[in-house]
């Protein structure tokens, strides 16, 4: 993870030593729970002063507790107080707590046994509609979000070279925009923020080297993007597409979510036929322009929704 400078007048914290370790792990419900209680009054004394080592050993008891919760309402408590935890730190701390939560799951992910997946991707699920609701708290602020994103390409879930733990990163790519969605229609942000956001996940289809994980970007994430902000999506694309330093498949994926996202299309053209594909784009992006479609997009309107103050799963 990256590295935090300290003042040498900042005190240092002792995770080692806080004593709340054995007791998130124990057998005994009662007692994680007391152990959780002591967690998140150390966080929002010590928080300040955390590094991100003490961030890594903290979540992995964190993600020891949640391993040993059984029950479905037991697991779905835990689950949103975990996620809740992001509001436990100092804002300047955040994006290193979201950082070492999503190294943690990731390191992890491939021992997580079939029994175990389901509750651990409600946890994923959880923890990133939270994040999203904490920026959207903070007015989309764009220093916040580059933060993040940092955190995201450079830790992970959506660093370019990952291989560890890729099906995590594809959960992360396939549950995103329902999750964005959902703070969106509390308040909305402006199309140069939602492009920000989804910069982390541009940056994974250009230079990721796993089909799947690009396959899930495009297909589950671009195509369901909102149908006032799909013309910056698709020019976006238009532009990787013409990237002749790129592979062939990977450029006619992007032309294809296109097509697909304009309902010119309904199933991926053969990687062979990409010039084919390319031209179709091109001659409904040129009718597009003439009819004036893109100098008179909408901005993005919202419907409050006063019932969605809390984290949900969607």
């Amino acid at each position: 993870m990256p590295k935090k400078t300290k003042s040498e007048n900042v005190p240092e914290v002792d995770v080692e030593n806080a004593k709340f370790g054995k007791k998130l792990a124990h057998t005994d419900k009662k007692v994680r729970d007391k152990g959780l209680k002591i967690v998140l009054s150390w966080l929002k004394k010590n928080g300040d002063n955390m590094d991100p080592i003490d961030m890594m050993k903290l979540w992995k008891s964190l993600w020891y507790a949640y391993w040993m919760s059984d029950k479905p309402l037991i697991q779905r408590e835990l689950a949103i107080n975990l996620a809740l935890t992001i509001n436990s730190l100092p804002d300047h701390q955040v994006p290193l707590w979201i950082a070492a939560f999503w190294e943690t799951q990731q390191s992890s992910w491939e021992s997580i046994d079939r029994h175990r997946i389901d509750k651990y991707l409600m946890l994923a699920r959880l923890f990133l509609a939270e994040t999203l609701k904490f920026i959207r708290e903070r007015d989309w602020n764009s220093e916040l979000i580059k933060d993040i994103n940092e955190m995201y390409t450079d830790v992970s879930p959506l660093v370019p070279g990952v291989g560890k733990g890729v099906g995590l990163s594809i959960q992360f790519a396939s549950m995103w925009i329902t999750e964005f969605k959902a703070q969106y229609e509390i308040k909305e942000c402006s199309k140069k923020i939602f492009m920000q956001l989804l910069e982390p996940f541009f940056q994974m289809v250009v230079k990721g080297t796993v089909p799947t994980l690009t396959d899930a970007i495009c297909n589950k994430l671009f195509q369901e993007v909102p149908e006032n902000i799909s013309l910056n999506v698709q020019m976006k694309l238009m532009e990787l597409s013409g990237d002749k330093k790129l592979h062939h498949e990977k450029r006619t994926l992007f032309t294809d979510t296109v097509l697909i996202m304009r309902g010119e299309k309904k199933e991926a053209i053969h990687p062979c036929l990409g010039k084919r594909s390319r031209d179709q784009v091109d001659q409904s992006w040129e009718r597009t322009k003439k009819k004036g479609k893109v100098e008179k997009e909408k901005p993005f309107t919202v419907v409050p929704n006063k019932g969605k103050n809390t984290t949900e799963i969607h």
